[in-house]
C-alpha cells in the first residue's frame, strides 16, 4: 500500500434500520395482494379504530368485488350447471322435462358467508334505516348476511310456532307489519 493511505472498512446502518425496512416491505407485500397492512401482519399498534374500521370497509368491498365478479360467474356458476348435468345424466335425479326447461334447473342463488362486522350494533342500526326509507329491500340485507331469505323466513316461522307451542315469549325476531286502517 502506499504512503500515506489507509484501509477503512464499511459500516452499513442497515442494522440500526432493518426494523424500518421490514415494516416497509410488510406494507409493500400487504398493498400487493390487496389486504389491510394489520391483517397481514396482525400488528394493529399504529392503528386506531376510525382507520381499522376504514381499511375493514374497502377489503370487504374489494372482497364482495372478487366474489360476486370472479368466484361466483367464473367458478360457482359452471360448477353448479355441471353438477346438475351431470346428476341428470347419470340418473341421480329425475328430470324428464331437463331439454325443455334448462333455465328452471340451472336457477340458483349464491350467499357468500357474510363477512364480520366491525360495530355490529351500528351496522344492524344503518341496515335498518335501510329498509325502513327504501333504500334496500329485506331480501339484500338478508342476502348481505350469507342467508337465502325463504329459508331465513321459514326458520323464524318455525321459532315463533315452537315458542307459542311451549308457552315462551321473546322478543320479535321480525317486526310485526302494521296493521292496515280500513277507515281511511
Amino acid at each position: 500500500m502506499p504512503p500515506g493511505m489507509d484501509v477503512k472498512f464499511n459500516s452499513p446502518q442497515q442494522a440500526q434500520q432493518s426494523t424500518e425496512y421490514l415494516q416497509a416491505q410488510l406494507r409493500a407485500v400487504a398493498a400487493g395482494l390487496g389486504v389491510p397492512e394489520f391483517m397481514l401482519t396482525g400488528d394493529v399498534s399504529r392503528a386506531n379504530y376510525s382507520s381499522l374500521r376504514a381499511a375493514l370497509i374497502q377489503f370487504r368491498a374489494t372482497i364482495e368485488r372478487q366474489q360476486y365478479t370472479l368466484l361466483i360467474p367464473q367458478v360457482m356458476r359452471p360448477l353448479w350447471e355441471r353438477f346438475v348435468t351431470s346428476a341428470i345424466l347419470s340418473g341421480a335425479v329425475a328430470a324428464e322435462d331437463f331439454e325443455s326447461s334448462v333455465a328452471d334447473y340451472m336457477a340458483v342463488e349464491f350467499h357468500p358467508p357474510a363477512m364480520p362486522w366491525v360495530d355490529p350494533l351500528k351496522d344492524v342500526q344503518a341496515t335498518k334505516e335501510a329498509i325502513a326509507s327504501g333504500l334496500m329491500s329485506r331480501r339484500q340485507a338478508v342476502s348481505a348476511q350469507g342467508w337465502a331469505i325463504e329459508e331465513l323466513d321459514a326458520e323464524i316461522a318455525a321459532d315463533k310456532a315452537r315458542e307459542e307451542s311451549l308457552g315462551l315469549a321473546f322478543g320479535s325476531a321480525t317486526p310485526n307489519p302494521p296493521e292496515s286502517d280500513d277507515d281511511a
